[in-house]
């Protein structure tokens, strides 16, 4: 799920994806980190993520290729 957040720390906004969900589907992407206070969480490699998402989208794509054509060919007829 991508999703908006604050940072605790200083209020700024930014945009990730939660780790807990990814890590059911995508394990190797997620690792623990502890911030400053000492408190673990999990984060999100999210370099690693990219390549996965770019080939999803060409797939998405083709779909939707494949769709427009058949669409097209039944206007046709």
């Amino acid at each position: 799920e991508g999703v908006t957040f604050n940072y605790k720390k200083d209020g700024s906004r930014s945009t990730g994806l939660i780790a807990q969900q990814l890590q059911e589907v995508l394990p190797e992407v997620v690792y623990e980190t502890t911030d400053l206070e000492g408190t673990e969480h999990l984060a999100v490699r999210y370099g690693n993520v990219v390549g996965l998402l770019v080939e999803a989208i060409k797939e998405q794509q083709a779909q939707i290729d494949s769709l427009t054509n058949l669409v097209n060919e039944l206007k046709e007829k």
